[in-house]
């Protein structure tokens, strides 16, 4: 991915798109929990107002089910990346555009 957004002009890229082009040296503890984290989230709800958070059930099936115990500080760093996640999600939602009053 990083070798397309290389290619499109720094001009025409979103905000996050450039930070993914932002070199950081990521912490080794993020880098052990992100993969987790998106594997958990790939069973996540969605409701009427967007991703639900995840809940203890999801990561007592993840656990059960790769057979990988996590520790209760690690359990915790989910729920606070889920609900960093679902706050960014929530600030970028797209706001519904005005109908067009034409022909009423």
């Amino acid at each position: 991915m990083r070798e397309h957004l290389e290619q499109v002009p720094l001009d025409r890229l979103s905000v996050e798109d450039r930070a993914l082009l932002t070199p950081r040296e990521t912490p080794p503890a993020v880098r052990f929990m992100w993969p987790i984290f998106c594997e958990i989230a790939m069973t996540r709800r969605q409701g009427l107002g967007g991703p639900e958070a995840l809940g203890f059930d999801q990561v007592l099936y993840w656990q059960a089910l790769t057979g990988r115990t996590l520790m209760p500080w690690q359990r915790m760093a989910i729920y606070r990346v889920d609900a960093s996640w679902r706050a960014h999600v929530a600030a970028n939602k797209p706001t519904p555009k005005a109908e067009s009053k034409r022909g009423h």
